[in-house]
Order: structure tokens, then sequence, then C-alpha cells
């Protein structure tokens, strides 16, 4: 039998071969359903995995680019500065751009805190310049230097401050997520592995009729792979697809857009069914054979 041939027997199978192994429905549902179940939590995690990583790569790269100057003064006095300090910072090497933030786009930066209050008009707020850094960042002395004679009371902050741990600490949740993605395949694995140890020991008689009839252990041991096997795939299809349409439905919040898979990262969620029915054939099949072999030794 050629390899196609044999895939091709593998999944359309054969109903005289079947019939000599009686399922057990509720062992088989069981299976289904845990298998279900695990991808499920394997496909949100790895949505929250890819969700972290789309976070790291914005705060560690877009953000470490950028910085901003507050201007704290009187109102009435504080376009002078405002004015001043964006001529000179435009001055400072390192600084690519540099634009003074409008008071609309304040508030809709503070609407998602303070709602309809930051729309008011009463809050006293001050004056913000946006700056755009090159590969080769300024340097904050120089650009204090720079603010000193024109708003001394100007603030520098270039994010690092609260940039860097955050994504320390999101690096270290992304490497849990990858911790969890391990124990779901293990535990998937573990739970294959048993199916199949109390499909073979349910049917031993049946096992050994066969091999009286000069079955070989081959022959017997592919009977319950593929039973075990695509029962294992249709259960992680469901719970995949169950998840990942959840996940699609989901309306992005308003601070942070994006969640979950975008594009070509969908492509990523097949890879979980196929990993389920490769552990689910390589578990029954090693369990299969070590019964088996027991079985010849008593």
């Amino acid at each position: 039998m050629t390899p196609l041939e044999r895939l091709r027997a593998f999944f359309v199978g054969d109903d005289a071969v079947e019939r000599l192994v009686p399922a057990a429905p509720i062992m088989v549902w069981l299976l289904v359903f845990t298998a279900a179940a695990m991808a499920a939590l394997a496909t949100a995690t790895c949505a929250a995995w890819l969700t972290m990583a789309r976070v790291v790569d914005n705060w560690a790269g877009d953000l470490a680019q950028s910085a901003t100057v507050v201007i704290d003064a009187p109102l009435d006095e504080m376009d002078a500065p405002a004015d001043a300090a964006l001529t000179a910072l435009l001055q400072v090497p390192g600084i690519t751009a540099a634009r003074l933030v409008d008071r609309t786009e304040q508030e809709a930066l503070l609407a998602p805190w303070l709602g309809a209050l930051a729309g008011t008009g009463d809050l006293p707020l001050p004056r913000l310049i946006l700056i755009e850094q090159g590969d080769a960042r300024a340097d904050p002395v120089e650009v204090a230097l720079a603010l000193e004679p024109v708003a001394p009371g100007a603030r520098y902050a270039d994010h690092g401050r609260w940039r860097d741990p955050m994504v320390a600490a999101v690096t270290r949740l992304q490497w849990l997520a990858g911790g969890a993605l391990l124990l779901i395949g293990l535990a998937t694995t573990a739970m294959v592995t048993l199916a199949a140890q109390v499909a073979l020991s349910s049917n031993a008689d049946v096992i050994g009729t066969l091999r009286l009839i000069g079955a070989t252990d081959g022959f017997i041991v592919r009977t319950f792979v593929r039973r075990l096997t695509l029962r294992t795939v249709l259960g992680a299809l469901i719970g995949t697809g169950l998840t990942s349409a959840a996940i699609a439905i989901v309306p992005d919040g308003a601070i942070f857009t994006g969640l979950g898979p975008l594009g070509g990262d969908w492509a990523l969620m097949i890879v979980i069914p196929v990993l389920a029915g490769a552990a689910a054939f390589f578990s029954t099949r090693g369990a299969a054979f070590r019964m088996l072999r027991g079985m010849q030794d008593l």
C-alpha cells in the first residue's frame, strides 16, 4: 500500500474494520468534549499571546521614538512659551519632528477616564508638545538646556520610566502564556493516552480474537489510532472554531484596539487542531503498542 493509499484509508476508513472494534459512545463523546475544551483554552491563550506580542512591539517600537513636553504656565500666558519651546525643540539633535497638541485632541485622550467632563472646557489643561525622535534619540540634558530659557517650567518625559517596566511585565506574561500552551498540550496528550488505554482494555477480548485469526498488531493499532485521532481532531476543530468566532466578534475597546489575532495571525489557529491530532496519533499509537506487548507477555 502506497503512502497516499494509507493516508486515504486513515481518513476514509473501512466500515467492516470499524465494526470489528465496538465503540463506547460515552467515551467517544467525552473525548470529543475534552478535546474541544482543551482547544478552546489553547485558542484563547494563543490569542492573548498574539495580543501581548503586538502590545510589546508597539510600546517598544513606536513609543520608544516618541516623547512629550508639558508646558506649565498660567492659562492666559501659556501660548507664548509653548510656541517658543516648539521652535527650540526642533533645533535639538535627534528630534525629527514636534507638534503642539490642541485642546480637542487632549480632551479626546482624557475621555476614556473622565467621560463627558473632559469635553466641558473647564479643565485647566497644560499645553503638550509631542516629539518624534530618530534612531539617535535626543539627549535629555540638551533638551532641558533648550527649554530652560524659553519655558522654565517645562517638563520633558521620554516614556522610558513607565514603558520599560510595562514591556518587561507583558513579556513575562507572554512566557506564562507559552507555559500554559505547553501544559494544555501535555494535558491533551495525557487525556488521549488514557482514552486509548480504556478503549484497548474494554476491547481486550476482541483484540485476543483478532490475534487468533491472524490480525497483526499494526492492523489492530491502526483501528484504534484512527478512531481516537479523528475524534480528537473533531473536538479540537469545534473548540477552535467556536472560540475564534467569539474572539472575532468582540468589539475593540476604547483604550486597547486590535485585540486577538489580526490578518495572517488567524492562519495560526488552524495549527491547534493539527497539533491536537498529532498528539492523539502518537500517544494512541504508543499506548496501543505498549499494551499489546504487555498482552503478549501474559
